[in-house]
């Protein structure tokens, strides 16, 4: 007797997870429809992929056409995103560029956790600077 009870106990919780995930994944899509889960998480990843092109090409830019200088580190503040289990971060910097005053910018970066440790307050890190966009700019 005892067996089957818990069968049957194991089947109702089985049953009131597939409902809880039912739900979430219907609060995250606005529907329980598979198909349009699916299309919108596709849609997801096309954006993600897209804006990980365009920073590509940003940074392309920026060290073929950048300005070099130096920005020292004085905050980093996690984003919570990852991009391929590398911890992405907003970087608030104090750049200097030769021939122009010092200015303050923050860039968002991601940092690979091998050389996560160098990223501290106070580090002089390089910098690229769009001579267009100040604001513009990639470490290293």
């Amino acid at each position: 007797m005892g067996l089957f009870k818990g069968m049957k106990d194991t089947a109702k919780n089985l049953k009131e997870l597939q409902d809880t995930g039912k739900q979430m994944q219907a609060e995250k899509y606005g529907t329980t429809n598979p198909f349009k889960q699916m299309s919108q998480g596709i849609s997801e990843a096309n954006e993600a992929m897209q804006s990980l092109q365009a920073d590509s090409a940003r940074m392309q830019h920026l060290l073929a056409n950048g300005m070099a200088g130096t920005g020292t580190i004085k905050e980093l503040r996690d984003t919570g995103m990852q991009v391929n289990m590398q911890p992405q971060f907003d970087i608030d910097l104090s750049v200097q560029i030769e021939g122009r005053d010092p200015y303050d910018a923050t860039v968002r970066q991601v940092v690979n956790l091998a050389v996560l440790p160098q990223f501290q307050p106070g580090v002089v890190m390089p910098v690229h600077v769009d001579p267009a966009d100040p604001a513009s700019l990639m470490i290293g």
